[in-house]
């Protein structure tokens, strides 16, 4: 998806050529994946898009433009990835609402070289 964003998302943001723009990008790969493209082709014409419009009406009410987006507690981060160090201040502070206090500010490296506190 990613690297067919422009593709997908085009210049006005139609959702109907959105899912076109999906279906056929899914079904190129997976011709070049060597799936079984009748039952691939099935699948793609029988999909549910309630669920995806349903997610897409909750984005908008929420005011959202883009993923992924992160609240916590209610607090709404900035629209992308974030780094872990916006991460905790804001967890930090939705402990101390609940009158908790934070765990200490000790970071430590995962080995996935992560880091945790």
């Amino acid at each position: 998806m990613h690297k067919n964003r422009e593709e997908i998302n085009g210049p006005q943001m139609d959702l109907g050529k959105s899912f076109q723009a999906l279906d056929n990008i899914a079904s190129k790969i997976g011709g070049q994946s060597k799936v079984v493209e009748p039952e691939l082709a099935m699948c793609l014409k029988q999909q549910d898009q309630s669920v995806v419009n349903s997610s897409l009406k909750l984005g908008r009410t929420l005011g959202l433009e883009a993923t992924p987006q992160v609240f916590i507690d209610g607090e709404r981060l900035p629209a992308g990835a974030r780094p872990t160090s916006e991460l905790w201040p804001a967890i930090d502070r939705a402990l101390k609402a609940q009158g908790i206090e934070p765990p200490s500010k000790t970071v430590k490296t995962t080995n996935a070289g992560q880091t945790a506190r």
